[in-house]
This record gives C-alpha cells, sequence and structure tokens, in this order.
C-alpha cells in the first residue's frame, strides 16, 4: 500500500507473505506482476504514439497498407478491417475471453508472439463484425505491442514503454516478466491461486 498526498509519499507499507515456504513476509521493495493492469501501458503508448502523429485511430492494422501489412501472411477481408481502436476497445471481432479465446494464447507458450499472431490469424476466423461487439481480448493486446513496434521502426515494446512511460514517471524498475516459476526475477513475490499460476511450466 502507498499513500501519496501533495505528490510526496507520505505512507508505505507491505502486508502478507512474498513466499509461504520459506517463510518471508513481503515487502515494500518486493516486485509484483499487474498481469492485465499493462494493457492500460500499452494504451497509453498507442495513444501517445497518435499524438505523434505515428498512426490514427482508424487505421487498419491487418493487409496490404495497414500498419502491420502482410507481415503474418495475407489476412481474410473480414480481419483487414480491423482498426487500431477496434483492439483498444476489445471489439476485433474475434478472440476474446476465457472460454473462447484461442488456446494457444495460454498452452502453446513456446510460440513467441509473432509466431502466434500468425497462427491465430491462420486458425482462427473472426466471430463478430469488427467494431461491432465488445469481448475481452488479451490477444488483441499482444497485436497492439506488434502495432507500437511496428510505429518505432523496430524498437522492442518493452524498451519504448520504460524509455517513454515508465523512466519519465521514475517507474524505471519496471521489468516484464516471465510466465513461469523459473522465470521469477530477484525479489519477485511467488503466486499461489485456488489453481496453480505457474500452469505455463
Amino acid at each position: 500500500v502507498a499513500i501519496v498526498r501533495d505528490e510526496r509519499l507520505v505512507y508505505a507499507n507491505a502486508f502478507g507473505q512474498a513466499d509461504m515456504e520459506v517463510p518471508e513476509s513481503a515487502r515494500t521493495g518486493h516486485r509484483y506482476r499487474i498481469a492485465s493492469l499493462s494493457k492500460a501501458l500499452t494504451a497509453a503508448a498507442v495513444v501517445k504514439l497518435i499524438e505523434e502523429g505515428r498512426f490514427e485511430l482508424d487505421d487498419r492494422v491487418f493487409g496490404a497498407g495497414s500498419i502491420l501489412g502482410n507481415v503474418y501472411g495475407v489476412p481474410t477481408a473480414d480481419v483487414a478491417t480491423i482498426e487500431v481502436q477496434d483492439l483498444l476497445e476489445h471489439t476485433g471481432g474475434g478472440w476474446c475471453g476465457a472460454g473462447s479465446e484461442p488456446g494457444i494464447m495460454f498452452t502453446q507458450y513456446d510460440l513467441s508472439r509473432d509466431e502466434l499472431i500468425a497462427d491465430t490469424l491462420e486458425n482462427f476466423p473472426l466471430n463478430t463484425t469488427p467494431g461491432t461487439t465488445y469481448c475481452y481480448s488479451n490477444f488483441g493486446y499482444s497485436v497492439l505491442e506488434a502495432v507500437i513496434e511496428a510505429a518505432m521502426g523496430g524498437e522492442s515494446y518493452e524498451d519504448y514503454i520504460l524509455d517513454e512511460l515508465a523512466t519519465p514517471a521514475e517507474a524505471d524498475s519496471l521489468a516484464l516478466a516471465g510466465n513461469t516459476l523459473a522465470d521469477q526475477m530477484t525479489d519477485e513475490v511467488k503466486y499461489y491461486d485456488f489453481f496453480d499460476p505457474y500452469f505455463f511450466n
């Protein structure tokens, strides 16, 4: 817990266990994964790039003349209509929700992001017309990572977030986490849930 008043940190404390087996109590210096809260950082990066004139909200993402072009293969006609705004607003037309999102998002973790995008475009058709139906999509935000990198001429998503958002906000210890317990960083807490939070192993 951290409380700031008048732009000054007035209280910081940690509660609970960082590791129940050791055991080790949580400290304010421990690292925590922010999971889907990272989508807010991705969205902020997209808005910043739009403000800089790198692309527009209504720019198409896939296909000839789009931001990503045919890097991931020639898209179907409906996929070729997906715009940046559709991905930001979870209205891309498919690849959404725990039950219907491509299984590769959470089972084929050995694929790189680019391999995952190409495989999904080839094997998982859209369910609805882009821009018409909301459905929460982790995959859509993975595509936005690729959009950010394309707009920056190949600079990595992680570097862009650190350089343009985290460091100016004095959050320069931010880092891209791994999926497994083996990927645990120094001072990162251990995760517990009703299911194995490290099921990517």
